[in-house]
């Protein structure tokens, strides 16, 4: 399961990246923080 997020987090965090730049709300900008806080903690093997 933890391969599997690992593999999947980045892809999520560009797409939500590129999504945040055109369509800008509260929501997409709280959404890509916490990806790419999982993101990191998930290759710095937080968890």
């Amino acid at each position: 399961m933890r391969a599997v997020c690992c593999q999947l987090a980045v892809p999520f965090c560009i797409f939500q990246g590129i999504r945040t730049i055109f369509f800008p709300t509260t929501f997409d900008v709280i959404l890509l923080s916490i990806l790419v806080l999982l993101a990191v903690a998930l290759y710095l093997e937080w968890f």
